[in-house]
């Protein structure tokens, strides 16, 4: 019945089933193997420890209780008084040695028959009335010259024979222990044996039949992983699929278009054919995305690919870049006909339904670029049919344009002298910032240009280059737009403000250092004017730095600021002249401001005067 149930059974059942039981075996004999050889490791410190030591206490005890007996009968048969002195010194000396082997017997005594039979033998020694005193009574009448009634005290001593009892009982009691630990240390090897033998041998049975159902499932397990094998190459090609393909609209994505692009051009180059690319973009697809969700967006990217692929042809590649662009690489394609491809495209797009809100209508921007005519190099290729597409968008918007366009090489070339499209965007966000703070006091905007001019003429007069000039100044011009947060009846109060009132005012260079932070290309400006009020004494806010640990620009700033502040007309104090303005600056020169800064801002301002001056009397 058991066989018939392992054969019902699954290999792999099987399979664990026997490395269980060899398991189980090999886990039972190496436990029985330890529990054995802590076992022994405690039956071999019972005995060397406690046994074998307390045997050899008692044979010491033994020994030293007869020499004490010999060496008092002898003390009272002696006549010789130097040899009793000699003898009653022995019997001192070997009194103190039996004591110190009780003691060391009673620390070595583990069971209760050890400490009974010790305390007996030393209350009957040194105990009231026992053998000790007992003999030390009949030293004292040998020693009175009693030697008769001394002879017969010590002859008569009834504790001899029951000390020599208890010894020869603490003896027996250790000596049937030590025979008890031998007989379990036998017991126990004979027990490790059978265990070794029996459950070993059937761990070995059970491995070789372990062993044989293995080599049956060689073969099985071959098949198995052929199968798998197949299954995983299948696997691997779709996963190759997948990295390769844009998941929301199926089109080869950013990485593939790019391998794509490589081949298109190595084999353009290799036979001398053309080859051509269209990089296009949805049309204020931002602003839908917004307007309607990115559900709604998806769909229309899904849309807008299908109206692709439906207007390529089978030899094109139709691609998704990223976001709402777009890349059609044209194998063997000329300038001429990649025009009219894209504008076939244009026009299908803008007459295209996209199943959005009952059916919506879109646009794209399409821009061409051409191998060899306009690059013959992947990237340049890329870039060029990039800024046709940018052209496109920036001069209406729904057309193709060529990257040779002049109308795309006018607004390129413009951009460029102006800075670029980045330069553009900066100098926007500067101007609505100080258009902002204007509109809320437009003296604010005025000294904000007096401080960033002069700001950076004294940071190329401290030594800066001409890019590091224009950030100071750049920094000089939004010094203030914290105040924007600041109410109008302190910014506009005509009088000195209350401590109440300075502390709101002090809030607005950490105000201005938290919007700047939003904007990354102006957070290199965060921590210059955040501490354009810091003191080189370190009393200054908000956060008290001191000297060198003020950056340099904030440092010229203050100064600049101060400058500006005292020259001006204000609604609380007059303006003063350029000289007291110096005297101001030079005597806060060490405390509140950078004594360079001060020095060169002053000599700066001088030589401006001094060279306005002799313009004036040369004119005259």
């Amino acid at each position: 019945m058991l066989f018939s149930l392992f054969r019902q059974m699954k290999p792999t059942h099987l399979l664990y089933l026997g490395f269980g039981l060899m398991l189980l075996c090999i886990v039972v004999t190496a436990g029985a193997n330890l529990v054995a050889a802590t076992q022994h490791l405690t039956n071999t410190d019972l005995l060397i420890d406690h046994l074998y030591p307390a045997r050899q206490s008692a044979q010491v005890i033994v020994r030293l209780t007869l020499a004490i007996d010999d060496e008092g009968a002898q003390y009272i048969l002696s006549y010789d008084p130097h040899q009793e002195a000699q003898l009653l010194q022995t019997y001192q000396q070997n009194v103190q040695a039996l004591r110190v082997a009780i003691a060391q017997a009673t620390v070595l005594a583990d069971t209760p028959q050890q400490h009974v039979a010790l305390v007996d033998f030393t209350q009957y020694f040194f105990g009231g009335g026992g053998y000790y005193e007992d003999n030390q009574s009949a030293f004292t009448e040998k020693q009175a010259g009693q030697l008769l009634a001394a002879s017969d005290h010590y002859v008569n001593s009834p504790f001899l024979p029951t000390i020599q009892h208890d010894m020869q009982t603490y003896t027996n009691v250790v000596e049937g222990e030590i025979a008890q630990a031998d007989a379990r240390e036998n017991v126990l090897a004979n027990v490790v044996r059978f265990l070794n033998i029996g459950l070993g041998g059937s761990a070995v049975l059970f491995g070789l039949g372990v062993a044989v159902f293995i080599i049956r499932s060689i073969n099985r397990l071959y098949q198995e992983i052929e199968e798998k094998n197949v299954e995983l190459a299948e696997n691997n090609t779709r996963l190759h699929a997948l990295s390769t393909t844009d998941p929301l609209t199926e089109l080869p994505n950013h990485r593939a278009l790019l391998f794509t692009l490589k081949q298109e051009l190595e084999r353009a180059q290799r036979y001398n054919r053309p080859c051509s690319l269209l990089f296009l973009d949805l049309d204020h697809f931002k602003a839908f995305n917004d307007g309607y969700g990115h559900a709604a967006g998806d769909t229309v990217l899904r849309d807008f690919a299908g109206a692709l692929r439906s207007t390529t042809r089978s030899m094109d590649t139709v691609g998704r870049w990223g976001g709402e662009e777009f890349v059609v690489i044209l194998p063997e394609t000329s300038t001429e006909e990649a025009l009219k491809i894209a504008e076939r495209i244009r026009k299908a797009v803008s007459f295209h339904s996209f199943d959005i809100n009952g059916g919506l209508h879109l646009t794209c921007s399409i821009g061409v670029a051409c191998y060899p005519e306009h690059s013959c190099e992947q990237d340049a290729l890329i870039s060029a049919a990039d800024k046709a597409m940018y052209g496109a968008k920036h001069l209406g918007r729904n057309q193709v344009r060529l990257v040779s366009d002049s109308a795309v090489t006018v607004l390129l070339n413009r951009e460029a002298a102006e800075g670029g499209r980045e330069e553009i965007a900066l100098r926007g966000t500067v101007e609505a910032l100080v258009a902002l703070v204007e509109e809320r006091d437009r003296s604010l905007g005025h000294h904000s240009q007096q401080v960033s001019e002069l700001a950076r003429q004294l940071a190329r007069a401290v030594g800066m280059s001409q890019e590091q000039a224009q950030g100071v100044a750049l920094a000089g011009l939004l010094h203030d737009i914290g105040k924007v947060a600041i109410s109008d009846a302190i910014l506009q109060k005509p009088g000195p403000l209350t401590d109440e009132e300075k502390a709101q005012m002090r809030k607005h260079s950490i105000v201005a250092a938290e919007v700047l932070n939003h904007i990354p290309s102006l957070r290199p400006l965060v921590p210059v004017i955040r501490a354009h009020h810091e003191r080189w004494d370190g009393h200054g806010y908000p956060d008290q730095l001191k000297a060198e640990q003020i950056p340099l620009a904030a440092r010229l700033i203050a100064v600049v600021d101060a400058y500006t502040v005292m020259i001006t007309e204000q609604r609380y104090q007059h303006a003063c002249s350029s000289t007291e303005a110096f005297g101001e600056l030079r005597d806060c020169a060490g405390t509140q401001f950078d004594p360079l800064a001060v020095e060169v801002l002053c000599k700066l301002l001088q030589e401006k005067q001094d060279q306005e001056r002799r313009e004036v009397m040369h004119v005259a």
